[in-house]
């Protein structure tokens, strides 16, 4: 209930903000447009103003010009008419000529424009009057008295007295604005009293509602929790401890059972046997290696077992290090199932050994492909790592292997090679962008086939039989 309260209030708070945001950028975007109307408008109120008060300008001017041409018989529309100024009077001059003085000229034209309006009068590009010596001038236009006289006049409005004029003409703009921010703080001071006050009262509720069912859920875990480090560190350390003495137990059963099958078997078979095996030079330093492999069983051995049981079995042994088995077929033949679980298991645990000898922290895949020619198996393997193109290089860790191996079922490399090539196998190690081991059936040297009977290949003895 309180989690679904703390969503539904975490929700209302984000429609509240976006409903803010969505009121303030439409008040902004009408605010723009307010203020560019009432600017506009403003401007041309200015222009209107101005104007009008040109238009009295010209229409004085003209009418005193057009009173005074006709006190000289003439009109401005004559050609032979002549406006020019003489010091502080014009003359027009139309047959005869007459002069009006620019004082009363400027007296009268002041009779109908106001002072906040500043202007400036020339007379064919010649000064005429002003009302004030003013340095710009908003507006400038030129009248045709005929073709051969013009007034150029130049108007502007008082500073104070427009922008007086402009705040009024603005002054609703400036209400609707005040009062679209009123509102916008206004939604935002109650938002966030009213978030902060159920706030409170929410916190408050449940503080004295569940307090001492929190205190009491606290004890229990941190109890629990204790609990469970203590179970996981005895398990740690009874694993770790199991670990070791299974491996020191391992090595001094294995290293015994070696002197007791050297006992039983006699000096010279024996003798025989580890010269047939190849490991004369190593059985007084290696353990004791239990060795399934028989030369007179053939049996028909399930590849999907297989690959399952040795997929669970690698797939957590180390987390850099991947194997993954594949095959061409659903069933091989081998001696034994066990003997070639057996050479498997083996060869994979030394080429992870390998492996974590070269780089122990980089990632590298271990590949093994299964196939079967003529009821005859094939294992091709394939890792990364350090190249390494012949035997001896691969074979060169193997004395090391069973220091940290003493499992006496893990055959050492030596022993399934020896075991394999004794049956009529080659075992061949290259390199081809990866690492390979190749384990295939031995060409025969009469080209006679392999026979089969009853699903039973004739294989080489592994050791020489006593007689």
């Amino acid at each position: 209930m309180k989690e679904q309260t703390l969503l539904y209030l975490d929700k209302l708070k984000h429609k509240v903000s976006k409903i803010l945001a969505f009121t303030i950028v439409i008040y902004g975007v009408c605010i723009i447009v307010l203020y560019q109307y009432y600017q506009d408008k403003a401007e041309i109120e200015k222009a209107q103003i101005l104007q009008n008060y040109y238009n009295k300008i010209v229409k004085v001017s003209t009418n005193k010009i057009n009173s005074l041409t006709q006190q000289i018989s003439g009109t401005l529309q004559s050609n032979n008419i002549s406006i020019s100024t003489n010091g502080s009077d014009f003359k027009i001059c139309c047959d005869k000529c007459i002069n009006y003085n620019l004082f009363h000229f400027g007296a009268l034209i002041d009779r109908y424009i106001p002072e906040f309006i500043y202007y400036k009068i020339e007379l064919n590009k010649k000064f005429l009057y002003s009302n004030i010596k003013a340095q710009n001038y908003q507006i400038e236009k030129i009248y045709h008295l005929n073709d051969y006289n013009q007034f150029s006049i130049s108007l502007a409005i008082d500073k104070l007295y427009w922008s007086k004029t402009e705040a009024e003409i603005k002054k609703p703009f400036w209400i609707m604005t005040l009062f679209a921010l009123v509102n916008i703080l206004l939604f935002e001071i109650l938002s966030k009293i009213l978030f902060k006050n159920f706030n409170k009262e929410y916190t408050l509720h449940y503080q004295n509602k569940y307090k001492e069912e929190l205190d009491q859920l606290k004890f229990d875990n941190s109890k629990e929790l204790k609990s469970c480090k203590d179970l996981l560190m005895n398990k740690i350390w009874n694993l770790n401890f199991n670990k070791q003495k299974d491996l020191e137990i391992n090595i001094l059963l294995a290293g015994e059972a070696n002197k007791i099958a050297l006992i039983d078997e006699g000096d010279n078979d024996q003798e025989t046997m580890i010269k047939g095996s190849r490991l004369k030079n190593s059985s007084d330093k290696v353990p004791c290696s239990i060795v399934l492999y028989q030369d007179d069983k053939i049996e028909e051995i399930n590849i999907d077992q297989l690959i399952e049981l040795f997929t669970d079995r690698f797939d957590q042994e180390d987390e850099n290090i991947s194997v993954n088995i594949i095959s061409k077929v659903k069933v091989v033949y081998f001696a034994s199932k066990a003997s070639l679980y057996q050479i498997i298991y083996s060869l994979i645990n030394y080429l992870i050994f390998v492996i974590k000898k070269q780089s122990p922290t980089a990632k590298h895949n271990i590949r093994l492909i299964i196939d079967d020619i003529e009821k005859v198996i094939q294992l091709h393997f394939e890792y990364d790592g350090f190249p390494i193109t012949e035997e001896k290089e691969l074979l060169k860790m193997s004395s090391s292997f069973f220091k940290t191996h003493a499992n006496p079922f893990v055959l050492n490399i030596n022993q399934v090679f020896n075991i394999l090539r004794i049956n009529g196998f080659d075992c061949s190690v290259s390199y081809n962008q990866l690492n390979i081991i190749d384990i295939l059936r031995k060409k025969q040297k009469d080209n006679r086939p392999i026979t089969t009977e009853d699903n039973i290949i004739l294989l080489s003895s592994f050791t020489e039989k006593k007689k």
